[in-house]
């Protein structure tokens, strides 16, 4: 549910930014806010009566078990607190997007925010290569993490992780202007398949084919 909140979400900023570029209109602005604040209600403690109303199904298995506990209000939600975590992610998400649409609608600001994003990925490959040229066991050479031997990559933990990161930077690195595309294109697509995750090459081909067409 969380995450088709989050879809609903990220289609409604974009739709909200074609319509205006400097700001959301204000209905969509309220339906984006709905949507962040209507599944708190599950966190919130309800009675008993609540949840057979509004969860029948759900409350012939939870009732007796709050019974017992002698339970008279408990949110709707069955692990209230990942629930929260998730209306959280949601509304840093919404304050995310007013942030962009307020900073992201002149291209000066598009172009720095990108280049600022390609040397982000740059500085990631050549940290995980010094990495793999001195033999690190982890992450900064000292952290100790992970924990368990894995495939990190540079900062991340997971290299499928930072594979997708490079994937989504490989056509911000193929925009920029020449002589910057001839060289921080080769060096975020040597990264990519430096991670050698199948599913982030996969994802960084269609990216730059994707570029390629619209371009």
């Amino acid at each position: 549910v969380q995450f088709a909140l989050c879809l609903l979400l990220i289609g409604t900023g974009l739709f909200g930014l074609y319509e205006h570029p400097r700001k959301i209109p204000g209905w969509l602005f309220g339906i984006g806010l709905a949507i962040c604040v209507i599944p708190l209600l599950a966190c919130l403690p309800l009675p008993l009566a609540a949840h057979q109303l509004l969860q029948p199904g759900i409350a012939e298995l939870t009732i007796p078990s709050l019974e017992l506990t002698q339970a008279g209000f408990q949110p709707l939600a069955l692990r209230p607190r990942e629930a929260l975590k998730g209306c959280t992610i949601l509304l840093c998400s919404f304050v995310y997007l007013l942030g962009c649409t307020n900073f992201l609608y002149r291209s000066r600001r598009i172009r720095e925010s990108a280049f600022f994003i390609v040397m982000l990925g740059v500085g990631l490959c050549f940290l995980a290569w010094a990495q793999i040229l001195t033999g690190a066991d982890s992450i900064y050479w000292s952290t100790g993490i992970p924990r368990h031997h894995a495939h990190f990559f540079g900062s991340f933990a997971q290299a499928n992780h930072a594979g997708a990161l490079l994937a989504a930077i490989i056509p911000l690195s193929m925009a920029m202007r020449a002589p910057k595309n001839l060289v921080f294109f080769p060096i975020i697509a040597l990264g990519l398949w430096t991670t050698q995750s199948r599913g982030a090459m996969v994802a960084g081909a269609v990216s730059a084919a994707t570029y390629v067409v619209i371009h």
